[in-house]
């Protein structure tokens, strides 16, 4: 279904966040009957609608025509399962925009964790590659919004979330799946559904898919696919003791503080097979030249400070244990003050401990829930110092109290942030605010 297809159609849209409302401009000049809903109720108080446009107070009291369900709107709601029932389309501001049918190669990204790194990245080296890129979808920037630029790109970048896979029927030109950890189980139900509608992107049509072969899962699901090529592999591109590989050429050192560690490498490796797809005849190293010259999205990996010889690393984008090891492996150089913890999403973390609370981080600071269940859980050991701290200022004040110049106060809190922030924006906000 296009967009013009919905004139005279009644249409709903359900939630009212970034993407509700990038769907709302896109469809507001069509002869469509418009409602809204959002599971807030509150979020539509503030906006300026027009008259037309109605506010509903439940999504399955009326029948519609078209449903256009923002990405946080589980499919495996019981109200989209009704709403199904009565016929009503079922469709998203992802899958409208790929009707559209725009021109510029797609490239679409996706991964538990990395995306937006990874799609930035990727962008940003196109560009100073003289090549015209936009990222594009999950990372802030919905696909419906670029309808109306007048100068299209000739690479949309496109980050996409397992909220936008599962059901999605496109031929983008180029897809990447970076990792598959456990993540938005609530979402999703269960680990089998959440790897499934993941991996959904590598049904679909495209000329190149890039699987990381250090990831088992991706691994796994991948050996009944056609048309696969690896990264992380030692006859393509791969990494080792710090430095990228292609097959037996070693690169140029990637320095950027933001992009150290295995799983940034990792992530590159795949960024690369991409380009060099692209541009076979490239020399390699002006890749690693770009990388070096990124400037990362904010709550990444980024040290935001350095006060009295301790350097203060945001990572709050961490939202589950294999990131935290991520970052604590990446700084494996420091001794680290961990400030660990959010909300309980019922993932097990045991076997992960070890590696969350590797030899170098030598202070725990946990938050709730999840940093305060460590702690507990580690009350007869002495080893560590471990404390609890109940918001971000006391857990930066106890940081700072407890940490030696040359040391690093890394918050990367393995866990999601809604139990006591506003997101992972407003974590990592308030650690910078508290230094």
């Amino acid at each position: 279904m296009k967009l013009s297809e919905l004139k005279d159609k009644s249409v709903l849209i359900w939630g009212l966040g970034k993407e509700g409302l990038a769907a709302l401009n896109a469809i507001k000049d069509i002869s469509c009957k418009i409602y809204l809903y959002d599971d807030n109720i509150s979020n539509s108080k503030t906006l300026s609608l027009p008259s037309s446009v109605k506010i509903v107070k439940s999504p399955i009291t009326n029948t519609y025509d078209v449903l256009i369900k923002s990405p946080g709107v589980s499919i495996y709601k019981d109200e989209i399962k009704k709403i199904k029932t009565k016929g009503t389309h079922i469709t998203s501001g992802t899958q409208l925009w790929f009707n559209e049918n725009l021109p510029g190669t797609k490239i679409c990204i996706t991964g538990t964790k990395g995306k937006s790194t990874s799609v930035t990245l990727l962008t940003h080296i196109l560009n100073k590659l003289g090549k015209s890129a936009k990222a594009v979808g999950n990372i802030g920037n919905p696909l419906l919004d670029t309808l109306n630029l007048k100068e299209k790109p000739k690479f949309w970048i496109i980050e996409l979330s397992s909220f936008q896979i599962y059901d999605l029927k496109a031929k983008p030109d180029i897809t990447l799946l970076l990792n598959l950890y456990a993540a938005h189980l609530d979402w999703h139900l269960s680990l089998e559904n959440y790897r499934r509608d993941k991996f959904h992107l590598f049904n679909l049509s495209s000329n190149k898919k890039y699987i990381n072969k250090l990831d088992p899962e991706s691994l796994k699901k991948s050996s009944k696919h056609k048309n696969i090529s690896y990264f992380n592999d030692k006859e393509h591109f791969h990494f080792k003791d710090d430095h990228i590989y292609f097959k037996d050429k070693k690169l140029n050192k990637i320095t950027n503080f933001s992009l150290l560690g295995d799983h940034n490498l990792s992530n590159i490796c795949g960024i690369f097979s991409i380009l060099q797809e692209l541009f076979p005849k490239t020399d390699l190293n002006f890749f690693v030249e770009h990388a070096n010259s990124f400037i990362p999205l904010p709550h990444r990996l980024n040290k935001v400070s350095e006060k009295d010889g301790i350097i203060y690393v945001d990572d709050s984008i961490s939202t589950i244990n294999e990131a935290t090891i991520a970052a604590v492996k990446a700084l494996k150089d420091f001794n680290i003050t961990l400030i660990f913890g959010g909300k309980d999403m019922k993932i097990e973390f045991k076997e992960q401990i070890s590696e969350i609370l590797a030899p170098n981080v030598k202070t725990l600071v946990g938050l709730p829930d999840t940093g305060h269940q460590l702690i507990d859980s580690l009350s007869n050991q002495n080893e560590k110092l471990l404390l609890k701290a109940f918001n971000m200022k006391e857990a930066v004040t106890l940081a700072k109290n407890n940490t030696k110049a040359g040391e690093v106060i890394l918050l990367s809190p393995g866990a999601q942030s809604l139990n006591m922030f506003k997101n992972y924006i407003d974590r990592g906000e308030q650690f910078v605010e508290n230094i």
